[in-house]
Formats: C-alpha cells, sequence, structure tokens
C-alpha cells in the first residue's frame, strides 16, 4: 500500500503537491494549537492559587503548552525565588502563584508603557515588576540586546526558576542575560525555562548556558517541547528530572 501511494505521489504536479502539503501541515500545526489550548484548560481549572485564569496565546505570548509545562512547574515543585525576564501572560501566572504561596517572584521587563496596559488588563494580580533599560551586549564578539544591571538585579539569593521570554529575540546570542546569572545564582534545586527556542538567537544561549553548566559541574537534564511553529526548552536539575516529563 506504501508503495502505490508513493507512486501516486510522484505523479502529482509540484504545484498542487507543495499547495496540498502545505495545507496538511497548517492543519496539523491547528491540531496542535487546540490540543494545547485544551491541555491547559484542563489543568488549571481546579487550581486553587490561580484564581485569574483569563490567557491569550496570540502575538508574542506563551503558546497554551508552554503556559502549560509553566503551570505544571509551579504547581508540582513549589519554587521559592522566582525570576522572570519579559512581561506577559505567564506574569500572570507567577504573581499569582506567588502571592498564594509567599514565594518570592520578580519579573524584569523593559518597557513602561506595556509594563502599565498588562497592570489595567489584571488590576487584581498584585504584579512585583521592575523596570530597568536595555543594553547592548557582545557575546562571543557578536552584538546583541540584554537588560543592564542583571547581576545587581538578582541579588544574593539563589533562584530556583528562571524563565526566559525578554528582551525581544535578537538574530545571534538572544536573551544572554541568563548567562550572567547562572551558575552563580542558580540553587541546588532549579528549572531554567526559556521561550522561543525554536529561533537560532535562543538555540546559541542554550548551547553556551548547557556548557557553563558542564563546565562548573551541575548536573542537569534537558528537554525541548514544541507546539506548531513554537518551542521551548526546559533545564533543571536532576533532582527535578520529572518536569522534562510533563507534556
Amino acid at each position: 500500500m506504501e508503495n502505490v501511494l508513493k507512486r501516486i505521489v510522484k505523479f502529482i504536479p509540484r504545484k498542487i503537491k507543495k499547495s496540498l502539503f502545505g495545507n496538511i501541515n497548517k492543519l496539523q500545526m491547528d491540531i496542535q494549537k487546540v490540543y494545547g489550548g485544551i491541555m491547559f484548560s484542563s489543568a488549571i481549572q481546579d487550581s486553587e492559587w490561580l484564581k485569574y485564569k483569563a490567557f491569550s496565546f496570540e502575538g508574542w505570548a506563551m503558546d497554551a503548552v508552554a503556559l502549560h509545562n509553566l503551570f505544571r512547574i509551579l504547581n508540582d515543585v513549589k519554587p521559592k525565588n522566582i525570576i522572570e525576564f519579559g512581561l506577559g501572560q505567564s506574569s500572570k501566572m507567577v504573581h499569582q502563584y506567588a502571592e498564594y504561596y509567599k514565594a518570592n517572584a520578580m519579573t524584569v521587563e523593559h518597557d513602561k508603557e506595556w509594563i502599565e496596559y498588562v497592570k489595567t488588563l489584571a488590576p487584581l494580580i498584585k504584579f512585583n515588576i521592575l523596570q530597568t533599560d536595555l543594553e547592548t551586549v557582545k557575546v562571543n564578539g557578536i552584538q546583541t540586546v540584554s537588560y543592564k544591571n542583571i547581576g545587581q538585579i538578582c541579588g544574593n539569593d539563589k533562584i530556583n526558576l528562571y524563565i526566559v521570554d525578554g528582551p525581544p529575540g535578537q538574530l545571534r546570542y538572544s536573551r544572554s542575560q541568563i548567562l550572567d546569572v547562572v551558575p552563580e545564582k542558580l540553587a541546588n534545586d532549579f528549572c531554567i525555562f526559556m521561550h522561543d527556542t525554536e529561533r537560532l538567537g535562543e538555540k546559541e544561549t542554550i548551547d553556551i548556558l548547557c556548557t557553563k553548566l558542564n563546565q562548573n559541574g551541575v548536573d542537569f537534564i534537558k528537554r525541548d517541547y514544541g507546539c506548531a511553529a513554537r518551542w521551548h526548552t526546559v533545564i533543571c536539575s536532576k533532582s527535578w528530572k520529572f518536569l522534562t516529563s510533563i507534556c
């Protein structure tokens, strides 16, 4: 049967074949998005700490699978110290969690107007947002953009969970500020959640990050997750290795 199908496909004109396969790929991505939304809604429906459950998955926002996995991380391991780079949909979840469980959580964001806008969308959530400017830095001789004074922002705390979803993505070594705090400001039990890792810039940063962890003798587990064209990566301590099997 498979050989018959191959023969049939061989004689389909290239333009029709391209259109057909393009439609199939789009359908697969649409199905993944719907499945992700159902999975996320099911996970949060009985949550006591997530009171505000209105989330959007469009534009630059995290997709439903990413939000589902982040919810599971928060809900399953109860991290005490959290730093999030980039204000967005995930921030609504993080700061509700922090208020309910008395955890320390801070979101770092550069855009003042965006901060005020998000606050008006969810006025009942007690956000802890630090506005800081961006700066141009070099990683391996290549210019990229990062947040200013990251070392001072993180202070002396050992962080259990880093969520890396800002600043806006760069072509090379994107969101490299995570390299300035790892592994020095990483707790023994940790998770690094990085969004948009289908892109070259984020992949390059993760490669350096994993190299730094290995060079400093930090044992970790890494897994990539994908939903349609969007990907995210979870890197965690072996003590939290089950976080790489949450979806």
